[in-house]
Parts: C-alpha cells; sequence; structure tokens
C-alpha cells in the first residue's frame, strides 16, 4: 500500500500479508518517514505515536486520531477538519495555520484551533467552549464557577495550581473564544 501526498505523489510504500494503510502508516512512523503533505484522510489513526514528526500541510480530514501523539510534531498548515481529537496529546505541537473546520476533542468543538498553554504543572488545552487542565475538561463557565472543594477533590495539588493560574487560564480561553465571533 501507498501513502500519497495531497498532490498524489506516493511518500511511502510498505507490502506485507494483510496490509492495512493503518499497518502502512505506522512502519512509516518507525522508519521516521518525513510525511509532510500526506493525504491521511477519514483513517482510524487513534492510538499512534507521531512524536516530533513533520505533518505540516497532511490531511487529517474526517480521520479519527484519538488519542494519539503529537508532542513536538510540526502540524503548521495540516487540515484537521472534521477530526476526531479526543484525548489526543499535542504538547509543544506547531500548529499554526492549521485548518479546524467541524474538528471535535470529544465534545469540544475546536473549530477556532486548538490552543496548548505553556508553562504549567499540568497540560492546558483551550477549545471554542472548553479548558482541558490535565485529564479534566469542562466548559469555560464551568470552570469559572467551581469551589475550591471541587476543584479539591479533583487532584491534591489542584487548588494550588487553580489559585494561582485560575486568572490567567480563564482570561488567555476567553481571548480565544472571541477569536473571529
Amino acid at each position: 500500500l501507498h501513502i500519497r501526498s495531497t498532490d498524489g505523489n506516493v511518500l511511502f510504500s510498505h507490502t506485507m500479508t494483510n496490509n492495512t494503510m493503518r499497518r502502512t502508516i505506522i512502519r512509516a512512523v518507525m522508519c521516521k518517514v518525513n510525511l509532510a503533505d500526506a493525504d491521511l484522510g477519514g483513517l482510524d489513526l487513534s492510538d499512534l505515536c507521531f512524536n516530533e514528526m513533520n505533518l505540516s500541510g497532511t490531511s487529517f480530514r474526517y480521520s479519527d486520531i484519538q488519542y494519539s501523539s503529537f508532542d513536538h510534531a510540526n502540524l503548521t498548515g495540516t487540515d484537521f477538519s472534521f477530526a476526531r481529537l479526543g484525548g489526543a496529546a499535542l504538547p509543544y505541537a506547531k500548529l499554526g495555520g492549521a485548518k479546524w473546520k467541524g474538528a471535535t476533542y470529544f465534545e469540544a468543538k475546536i473549530s477556532k484551533g486548538l490552543v496548548f498553554l505553556e508553562g504549567y504543572y499540568w497540560d492546558v488545552y483551550l477549545m471554542d467552549d472548553h479548558i482541558k487542565i490535565g485529564c479534566k475538561m469542562h466548559t469555560i463557565e464551568e470552570w469559572e464557577k467551581f469551589t475550591n472543594g471541587q476543584i479539591r477533590r479533583m487532584d491534591t495539588s489542584a487548588s494550588e495550581f487553580w489559585r494561582k493560574n485560575k486568572a490567567s487560564i480563564i482570561a488567555a480561553a476567553r481571548k480565544h473564544q472571541q477569536q473571529s465571533e
């Protein structure tokens, strides 16, 4: 099977008994193939590790990339339109110019882009109307209204973290939410 670029050129080929496109992609990742501009649309790519890969300009349109890891990956100009990203890890990924129309992160819409806030104890992601901190994802309004007791029950370190960072995270989320409105 072949992995093709968005303009039809073959980027990588892999032959084996009972081969699938998923197995071909796994092999390409293992071989550290440059998959920039690859057409990976409409595929089940869940639970794959794309860490530190060059995927700039790649199409993930309509793909399931839930729980995949893109740590430090180059995703500039990547098309995530209508992709399912729930549980995907994208810390320090380069996301400039990515397309997000109709993309989701579990129930959260990310049409305005997915923003990773650096420098916090837990990974912090901003979506259209949601904030994900560590493994907890809630609407911006829910985060604003949580009591100290509710925050404390999330994790033993959460109260201190939220006391120090609530204002800056909420402000960043509101600014992101107002983008293109």
